[in-house]
């Protein structure tokens, strides 16, 4: 699992706690950062790597695949709508993988390459991406 801007890292904490062998969690906010370091060394969750760089650096120089990638970037984030398209292009999801994304009501991405479908709850949308199984 790759969580992506990841604020807080709530999401990361949910599937360490679940029993997710491996997560790698990106936050470029040195304050955010830090915080997720020292929670995830509160609770225990020692397994999970954490990386302090720019989401884009890391998609662009990971060599690494994924099962499920998640991503909450700042809503007014300039460049969220080539998120979709540099995983594809990077090949980061497995295949059968999903990407989800967390976005404003502002944005559609039906148009992408894997797109599956739109989840929304009030104003907080989810685009949910599958890598096609060969």
């Amino acid at each position: 699992m790759l969580d992506l801007f990841s604020g807080t890292g709530s999401i990361t904490y949910e599937f360490a706690s679940r029993g997710c062998p491996q997560i790698d969690l990106v936050e470029k906010n040195y304050y955010h950062y830090r915080f997720i370091k020292r929670m995830l060394g509160e609770m225990g969750f020692n397994l999970v790597k954490t990386w302090k760089t720019d989401t884009f650096t890391f998609i662009a120089h990971t060599p690494d695949q994924y099962d499920l990638i998640f991503a909450d970037p700042p809503y007014d984030m300039p460049a969220i709508d080539t998120l979709p398209g540099l995983i594809e292009q990077h090949n980061l999801l497995t295949e059968g993988g999903w990407f989800i994304l967390e976005h404003s009501k502002n944005l559609n991405f039906s148009n992408e390459a894997n797109f599956k479908m739109l989840r929304n709850y009030g104003s907080v949308h989810f685009s949910i991406f599958a890598q096609k199984k060969k």
